[in-house]
């Protein structure tokens, strides 16, 4: 209900209220032996009582609506104003610390204080920032990794077999119980030994070489052979899966040399290995001197 209706009522209820005061304080006055002539004033308005009793209960039902509104205003007044609050500390940037917040009569001033990205120098206690996965000091340029996904930092020039290149963030390699490598220790992933150091065992499809000392990854050629990165030697793939190198080629006409040599009696095998024409006498045994002393005798 608008402001103007309800002053019209208020209005209305004062004119009445009026017209009973006076209307009262006549009758008082009034002898009581002269009620009889009292004159009947026809233009006096009639008061009713229930239309009294409608208007007031309809004046307290505009009050309370009013007051209604009011609080459902000054509500959504605080609700506006928590939401900007918590818009102005949203935004402020993740790496900052709010220790407090200042309201003053237009605004919510957030007070930020800065702290540590991704946490604290074990050396120094400078911040840290990752660089290629590796916690690096802003500092002192020192390299950390953690033990695990939550442990603790360990300088990189204390592991003793590196780090992996598995995870976004790196982790120790660990030693297994055998000698088939390491492993990473959170993602399990197992690396092998070679000449470069440490690799995947994922990136090496067809493994490490077995013809150097320090064993090379294998490499496929555009012609499908399989060879050593270094050596350029050739391996072949077996049925079950294995990698060995290709045997050598053996000459058939060397081979049927022999075999003809070896029925006609002109080559044979000895101790030291294949010669050809007759087997060669075997050297004269050597004597003691106490035997030959005693030939002597």
């Amino acid at each position: 209900m608008s402001i103007d209706a309800r002053a019209k009522i208020e209005e209305m209820l004062r004119r009445k209220r009026e017209a009973i005061s006076d209307t009262t304080s006549s009758v008082q006055n009034i002898k009581p032996n002269a009620l009889v002539n009292v004159p009947v004033n026809v233009s006096a308005p009639i008061i009713n009582v229930s239309e009294e009793k409608s208007n007031t209960s309809a004046l307290s039902k505009i009050n309370q609506m009013l007051r209604q509104r009011q609080l459902e205003q000054l509500d959504n007044n605080q609700t506006s104003q928590t939401q900007n609050q918590d818009t102005m500390i949203n935004n402020v940037n993740s790496t900052k610390a709010i220790s407090s917040v200042i309201q003053t009569a237009n605004e919510v001033i957030p007070q930020v204080t800065a702290k540590p990205r991704y946490g604290l120098c074990p050396s120094c206690l400078a911040d840290l920032d990752i660089i290629a996965g590796l916690y690096a000091c802003t500092r002192c340029s020192q390299h950390f990794v953690r033990r695990a996904a939550q442990g603790d930092l360990i300088n990189c020039s204390d592991l003793p077999y590196g780090y992996c290149r598995c995870c976004e963030l790196r982790f120790p390699l660990l030693k297994t119980q055998g000698n088939e490598g390491l492993i990473c220790s959170v993602s399990q992933e197992k690396y092998l030994l070679s000449a470069k150091g440490y690799l995947r065992a994922s990136e090496l499809p067809f493994g490490l070489c077995s013809c150097c000392q320090a064993p090379n990854p294998l490499i496929a050629k555009p012609d499908r052979t399989i060879c050593c990165i270094s050596s350029n030697e050739e391996y072949i793939k077996n049925i079950d899966g294995t990698v060995v190198r290709r045997p050598l080629e053996v000459n058939l006409q060397t081979n049927q040399d022999i075999e003809g040599a070896l029925n006609q009696g002109m080559a044979a095998f000895y101790y030291g290995g294949f010669i050809g024409g007759q087997e060669p006498e075997p050297p004269p045994a050597q004597i003691p001197k106490r035997q030959r002393r005693r030939w002597f005798l």
